[in-house]
């Protein structure tokens, strides 16, 4: 009986020291964690603060072109739709003054002219007019 009480117990301080033992991997995963966020913040704080400057400064430009030219391809026409995150195309969206909606609206009538034949070459007379 004795034995079966000192075996209970050195299961239940093992059990102990195991609980313990899991805290202090918690605690370190999460020291862990948060000095990566720390390290990276300090790497890459300076530099969106420098891209939010040049991109405000594009945008406070007031010109379309420059403002369109922050999106991949320099063109919106060719931008994810919303259900992608975008900050540069949102950023345009709000610089020209277009919400999400218009821009759906746009995206999705683009989308349609693209696969008619009407609708392309209503796109050939549109640009070749303003080449002009």
């Amino acid at each position: 009986m004795a034995e079966k009480k000192a075996i209970e117990k050195i299961v239940d301080e093992l059990a102990k020291i195991g609980r313990e033992l899991e805290e202090e991997k918690e605690k370190l995963i999460n020291s862990e964690i948060e000095n990566a966020k720390k390290r990276v913040s300090a790497m890459y704080d300076p530099l969106l603060k420098k891209i939010e400057s040049v991109v405000k400064e594009i945008v406070d430009s007031g010109d379309a072109n420059k403002v369109v030219k922050l999106v991949c391809y320099e063109n919106l026409g060719f931008c994810c739709g919303l259900e992608k995150e975008c900050p540069f195309r949102d950023i345009v969206l709000l610089a020209l003054g277009i919400d999400k909606e218009e821009y759906k609206d746009l995206k999705e009538k683009f989308g349609e002219m693209l696969v008619t034949e009407e609708g392309r070459k209503r796109l050939k007379e549109f640009f070749s007019n303003i080449e002009k």
